[in-house]
């Protein structure tokens, strides 16, 4: 079992992109795919602005063959200021 978290500053299309393109890759290092995530987890600052491009995660994921169970978390602030999106994924092989 691996997990990860990947977070952005500012809810944009570049910033889903960056995360989708940079999950795979930390995915791959510990051997596995994204069709072994067993769970995701996102939390968000502004919960209607993620809503809003959350169609590239399930683009990425659907291309992968993965189909994790997700949880969107509002909340009102992330670790570090100006942070807004934080991705935490499992992954089990």
């Amino acid at each position: 079992m691996t997990t990860a978290t990947w977070s952005t500053k500012g809810i944009s299309l570049p910033s889903w992109h960056w995360l989708s393109a940079t999950s795979p890759g930390v995915v791959q290092q510990a051997g596995m795919t994204l069709a072994d995530l067993a769970q995701l987890t996102i939390y968000a600052t502004d919960v209607d602005a993620t809503l809003a491009v959350y169609d590239t995660v399930v683009e990425r994921l659907r291309a992968a063959n993965a189909a994790p169970p997700a949880t969107l978390v509002g909340v009102t602030r992330l670790a570090l200021p100006g942070m807004a999106v934080e991705l935490h994924a499992m992954a089990i092989a």
